[in-house]
């Protein structure tokens, strides 16, 4: 994978909205097809913090999550890898930041979409809360 072009994190906010979306543009250079736009940042960031909600991360211990995303590759039919957008998010206590955005290569047939990648806190925290209300048996 390349590096960005980005020279330092964007606070996903309203008030970034013209960098955010200026750095995809800047990162797609003249393509249109098969990229992601700045507005995808917005929804990413928007989906993940749905997700650390969902499991149960308070909103005091949800800093140091990650997301990514990908489009998925071309089907079965394209015999080519494609260049396309990648771009990754991280949460810090005040919010979601754009860290990254890159052209990547992707294959025919990979799967793409969010990947949320947590700390071994909020790791923690979603293992006690799947396993309350349980009793674990100890073998021998």
């Amino acid at each position: 994978m390349e590096k960005t072009a980005m020279k330092k994190p964007i606070k996903i906010d309203e008030e970034n909205r013209p960098a955010i979306l200026e750095a995809f543009k800047l990162e797609n250079g003249r393509a249109t097809a098969n990229t992601l736009s700045g507005a995808e940042a917005f929804r990413l960031a928007i989906e993940a913090e749905q997700e650390l909600e969902k499991r149960g991360i308070p909103l005091s211990k949800r800093k140091g999550a990650q997301a990514i995303f990908s489009p998925s590759g071309p089907a079965n039919a394209y015999q080519y890898s494609m260049l396309t957008t990648f771009f990754e998010i991280e949460r810090n206590s005040q919010g979601w930041r754009l860290m990254s955005v890159r052209k990547v290569t992707t294959r025919p047939r990979s799967t793409g979409g969010m990947g949320l990648i947590i700390t071994r806190e909020q790791a923690n925290i979603i293992t006690k809360k799947a396993l309350e209300g349980l009793h674990v048996a100890q073998y021998a």
